[in-house]
């Protein structure tokens, strides 16, 4: 509770100095007290964040001991999420005259997560990070999106129900883009043997990857089809489509095709890459079809068993 309590001092005697000072320079003149402001304000506001984040802790402990601490778990951009984190304690860091340096070998993740967990996970460990750096130092801030895994849980899942799930997830980020998302299975249940996560994890980077490329007043269309031993899931958008030429090589690793024409930047090309890997490991098949400015469609058949 003492290091608590020191570490609450800090801040607070901060905005107590600081107030002083506005006190005085009001006595003086607006322009005084308006002046004083702008030299100050940068201090409050990271001190007020500081704080916070001192009592959010101080919360979490108390609903970790007593077991009631859970997350919100949904679909967001995870290296988005990071980066922001970041840059919002760049100038706390320029405050110590510490550069923060920030990369990444993807500009989009989706991953299941919660993320103001994530934020003050990272917040914590970057103002750990700030505090035992020396003056004129650099911290570093990298991620680094890994593919390598070859190994998937199957068991007896309703596909319908993961489609479905995987789609509502990113309903809001899709309909905050003004695209709209319809969802047309033509079976209720249809049971079959996969990993559960690893197919949720193929169609959040299909529907993904047709927001990022499909223009406002679009539409994306998640379509499953019944064919008896097997099941057949179209992911089909309005967006930009995808010249013929790059439809064999579109699923080679880093191999990112993205419209020059077009001002829509994308990452490093892993998602098509692990999708790809995932459905290759369900012994199923994946394809594309696109034409320029006409959307495209991505097919993937699943087997109903694998032997």
């Amino acid at each position: 509770m003492s290091n608590i309590s020191h570490e609450l001092r800090t801040p607070i005697n901060i905005f107590y100095s600081t107030i002083q000072h506005l006190d005085i320079s009001l006595i003086k003149s607006d322009k005084d007290f308006k002046e004083m402001y702008r030299k100050y304000r940068k201090t409050l506001h990271v001190n007020c964040k500081r704080m916070l984040r001192l009592i959010n802790n101080v919360v979490d402990i108390s609903k970790i001991e007593t077991g009631i601490l859970k997350g919100k778990f949904d679909y967001y951009n995870l290296i988005s999420i990071v980066e922001d984190v970041t840059l919002s304690v760049v100038n706390y860091a320029q405050l110590k005259s510490i550069n923060i340096q920030f990369d990444t070998n993807e500009e989009e993740f989706i991953a299941k997560c919660d993320p103001s967990m994530i934020e003050r996970a990272l917040l914590n460990l970057l103002s750990n990070a700030i505090k035992f750096t020396p003056e004129n130092k650099n911290i570093y801030v990298n991620i680094y999106v890994n593919d390598d895994f070859a190994e998937i849980n199957i068991k007896d899942e309703d596909i319908v129900y993961i489609v479905e799930e995987a789609a509502l997830s990113l309903k809001d980020y899709i309909e905050n883009k003004n695209i709209e998302l319809v969802i047309e299975p033509d079976m209720e249940e249809k049971i079959i043997q996969c990993d559960k996560y690893e197919i949720e994890r193929c169609i959040v980077n299909l529907i993904s990857n047709a927001a990022k490329f499909t223009p406002k007043g679009g539409r994306i269309d998640v379509v499953m089809k019944d064919l008896g031993d097997q099941v057949e899931i179209l992911i089909k958008d309005t967006g930009i489509g995808i010249d013929e030429k790059y439809h064999n090589s579109i699923f080679d690793r880093f191999n990112q095709v993205i419209d020059e024409h077009s001002e829509v930047k994308g990452g490093s090309g892993l998602g098509l890459t692990i999708t790809k890997h995932i459905i290759d490991l369900h012994k199923g098949q994946i394809f594309v079809s696109s034409e320029i400015n006409k959307g495209s469609t991505f097919k993937i058949v699943l087997k109903e068993k694998i032997n």
